[in-house]
């Protein structure tokens, strides 16, 4: 579909933006376009960004594709690309492995469990509030994960536990492994990914893959709004198709009209830019993007029912 509207994003570093000009998944570049478009790149900020923002998982396979010919980018970036991209690779697997575990011993005592994972093997679990304490007893240390049983801890509309259990979906892999439907994880994924500010490409990357897959729309838009999201929802698809090309059904784009989700998804680019120098390494957001993080702090804690202060 035609933006009339755009976000201003050169305010951020050419070397994010061309991550995320590789990163787009409605034209994928050619071996010339991205030598071309390499040009004077920072190759030492280019790796930090990748790494702060963990885009490996999807940013190294263009790049050895991209590389397959003749190699052009530097080897200290692949090299250091390579060792994040091949541990998330082994950690995906030993997680698909755990979660079969998990999900076997869960049953047998009673608790039911919703699995959550990411592009980069992060792995949550949602229970309900009742079984919260008794899985983590039979649990103890044993392995590395959230347990949560709050779908959004800063949203008192958003589904509850015996809503979404109703709704799941089980694996294709895994016996006894229950996911989210995935309306409820596009919901989840939004309300959690916007709740930080959207800092972070990767819940970005997380949404543009899930929004390749079958989505019932009819219900999407009443999870929006018995939730309350309607105007992060237009916020989070204006960051994903315009930074990273997502294609939007037109229930989706309708929501990107929206003045108000326009002024949120612009109020997020400096918090997408946040670490371009040496607080990369320290995790820390800059103090000049403080201001804005306390924006939108602000905002979610005046509009409990996801209407903007905003005019």
């Amino acid at each position: 579909m035609n933006q009339p509207w755009a976000l201003d994003v050169s305010s951020l570093p050419k070397e994010l933006r061309y991550m995320l000009r590789l990163l787009r998944s409605d034209y994928p570049l050619d071996e010339d376009e991205a030598m071309q478009l390499a040009g004077d790149i920072d190759w030492p900020l280019f790796l930090r960004l990748a790494l702060y923002h963990e885009t490996f998982p999807v940013l190294y396979p263009i790049l050895l594709r991209l590389n397959a010919r003749q190699q052009w980018t530097p080897d200290f970036v692949m090299a250091n690309l390579l060792t994040p991209y091949t541990r998330n690779t082994h950690k995906l697997l030993q997680l698909q492995e755990e979660t079969g575990r998990l999900g076997g011993l869960l049953e047998s005592n009673g608790v039911r469990a919703l699995f959550l994972t990411g592009i980069t093997g992060d792995l949550n679990i949602l229970v309900s509030k009742q079984d919260a304490n008794v899985m983590e007893q039979q649990l103890g240390t044993e392995t590395e994960l959230n347990i949560c049983w709050s779908f959004s801890p800063d949203s008192r509309n958003a589904p509850s536990f015996e809503e979404l259990w109703v709704r799941r979906q089980a694996s294709s892999l895994q016996k006894s492994v229950f996911t989210l439907g995935n309306e409820d994880r596009l919901l989840h994924l939004i309300m959690n990914g916007t709740r930080t500010g959207c800092s972070s490409l990767k819940w970005l990357l997380d949404l543009d893959k899930l929004m390749g897959e079958f989505l019932n729309w009819n219900r999407m838009n009443q999870l929006f709004e018995q939730s309350k999201s309607k105007l992060i929802g237009g916020q989070a698809f204006l960051l994903s198709t315009q930074l990273l090309g997502t294609l939007l059904p037109e229930e989706a784009y309708n929501l990107t009209l929206e003045s108000k989700a326009r002024r949120l998804a612009q109020m997020s680019i400096p918090l997408v830019r946040g670490e371009q120098d040496k607080t990369l390494e320290s995790g820390k957001l800059p103090m000049k993007y403080v201001p804005f993080l306390r924006i939108w702090q602000q905002f979610r804690r005046l509009s409990p029912k996801g209407e903007a202060p905003l005019q």
